[in-house]
């Protein structure tokens, strides 16, 4: 019984530092954001923000996401998951999740030019409703992509979109579907609104779909990203010509990475968008995006981390 004793005491003695370990976490990137430095908006404030903190949690770490005066900031920090190893991030959440800013002084509104200075505001590209999957939709459908006789087709709402010649090779038009699943589901054109979409269809408003989805003033059949392969499709954003920004990394959609405020009945042109790699390619990367609102010039610029071991073309 002693031998038995004895040995237990010896197994406790040498398992519990082991038990007793604390988590090993890394610090964030960048320090988490202080409540200090966002006082609530006063009563006075005529541009106001919610800070609208979002913690995720991917396999390997913690992301904390909140929306300022300059766009959305991110923090993050690479941890291995297990109880509490984001709890200074939630911890920010909480302590920053009801905050509304203000905006006004030494804000981007602030720096614009006095109403009288301003440019006239310009016509721009209306809103697509059929894209916008959020609210008020009764008939939502994908979009369906077909490869048949040399031709590949892209139907919204079962009428053709797009049209492009696939030719004969299997090599290349599996190679191709993967390609164009990804630039819809980046873009959030791989559902649409259908009710919506046959609304325009009988109306003509805010522009028939069938001859130009996108209402850009550009025919479908002629709407193609440099090159012809892929349709230059906008869906909650527009790109201007001769920006022809970096596709987004696999993983990251529009709505990740538009501003958080609305644009004057526009919608937001994306002028700038560099994906910069990171060297460790298990680690992430960053998306630098520029973002100009047409009805104003308000320029607002928005960066954005990928998934973490997302692949990097450039």
């Amino acid at each position: 019984m002693r031998r038995i004793l004895l040995l237990t005491i010896t197994l406790l003695v040498t398992i519990s530092p082991f038990l007793l370990r604390p988590a090993q976490t890394q610090e964030p990137d960048k320090p988490l954001p202080n409540p200090a430095d966002y006082p609530e908006a006063g009563e006075n404030c005529k541009r106001k923000v919610k800070l609208s903190p979002h913690v995720s949690t991917p396999d390997s770490g913690c992301v904390l996401d909140i929306h300022t005066c300059k766009g959305v900031e991110t923090t993050s920090a690479a941890r291995t998951p297990r109880t509490g190893y984001c709890d200074d991030f939630w911890a920010k959440h909480a302590a920053l999740g009801q905050r509304e800013i203000c905006c006004d002084q030494g804000s981007p509104e602030e720096k614009r030019p006095p109403e009288e200075e301003r440019p006239p505001e310009r016509e721009c590209a209306p809103p697509t409703p059929w894209f916008d999957t959020s609210s008020g939709c009764k008939e939502l459908k994908p979009s369906l992509f077909l490869i048949s006789g040399g031709a590949a087709i892209l139907y919204m709402c079962g009428y053709p979109v797009f049209h492009s010649t696939a030719g004969t090779d299997e090599i290349y038009n599996e190679a191709y579907r993967p390609a164009l699943r990804d630039f819809l589901q980046s873009r959030r054109l791989d559902k649409v609104c259908c009710d919506k979409f046959e609304d325009a269809v009988r109306t003509g408003k805010p522009c028939d779909p069938r001859v130009d989805v996108d209402c850009d003033g550009q025919p479908n059949r002629s709407d193609l990203q440099a090159g012809g392969i892929l349709p230059a499709i906008d869906g909650s954003y527009t790109e201007p010509s001769g920006a022809d920004p970096h596709a987004f990394p696999p993983g990251m959609t529009v709505d990740a990475i538009l501003p958080p405020d609305q644009c004057r009945g526009c919608r937001w042109e994306l002028i700038k968008g560099v994906l910069k790699c990171n060297p460790d390619p298990t680690k992430r990367h960053t998306y630098e995006s520029s973002w100009r609102c047409p009805s104003t010039g308000e320029v607002v610029q928005v960066d954005k981390l990928s998934q973490p071991g997302a692949r990097c073309p450039y």
